[in-house]
Formats: structure tokens, C-alpha cells, sequence
């Protein structure tokens, strides 16, 4: 078994600190050159949103984790951390309904399979 990375650990434990709901963790090394987890989570609304994006880079901040990616326009209801190797999408539950970022990861992988398949 693959031994997860100190940040993928920091990211979860610092979203249920803070009341995240439906955090979700995705392996995506298969399909991102970038990094090698997706997590996902809903925040109650916008103050939460970003708290939880605050929360985050203070933790990787003082983790010593780069973050070399960074959107935190809370109006959007969707904001994205990258640190290290975790990217961290954390949504208001209407936009990660809109979004559907794990129905289109399913959805891309089934099409690898299906192509793998064709060869």
C-alpha cells in the first residue's frame, strides 16, 4: 500500500477540524501530471468557505508545504489549494452539484478503460 503524503493528511484533518462535510478523497495520478490527490469538500456557506481556505494554507504554511496554486474568490462558491502533491477543491454544495468533479473524473476514466480496451 502506498504510504500518503503528510499534506493529503494535513488537508483532511485540518477540513473535519473545521467542519468540511462530504470531504472526499480522490486518486488522480492516473490522469493529473500535477498531483496525485484530489480532495473535495462543502462548506455551509461562504464565511466557512473561506475559513477553510484560510485554515488550509496556515496548515501547509506551517507544514513547510509549497503552494504554488492558489484561487480564493469565495463569491464563486469553489476555491482551489494546491499543496505539494494535493490539489484541495472545497465547494458550497450548489456549485459542487454544478461542477460534478467526481462524475467527471468517473467519467474520464471510463473512457481510458474503453480506449485501453480498443488497443
Amino acid at each position: 500500500m502506498k504510504e500518503q503524503p503528510k499534506e493529503l493528511t494535513i488537508a483532511v484533518n485540518t477540513l473535519e477540524e473545521h467542519k468540511a462535510e462530504n470531504i472526499q478523497v480522490i486518486e488522480v495520478e492516473d490522469l493529473n501530471p500535477f498531483c496525485s490527490y484530489y480532495v473535495l469538500a462543502t462548506a455551509q456557506n461562504v464565511r466557512a468557505l473561506k475559513a477553510n481556505f484560510d485554515y488550509l494554507e496556515e496548515a501547509f504554511f506551517k507544514n513547510g508545504i509549497e503552494m504554488p496554486v492558489s484561487d480564493s474568490e469565495e463569491e464563486s462558491g469553489w476555491v482551489i489549494l494546491q499543496g505539494g502533491d494535493v490539489i484541495v477543491h472545497v465547494f458550497l454544495s450548489e456549485m459542487r452539484e454544478k461542477i460534478s468533479l467526481e462524475k467527471l473524473i468517473e467519467s474520464i476514466r471510463e473512457k481510458n478503460q474503453n480506449k485501453e480496451k480498443e488497443d
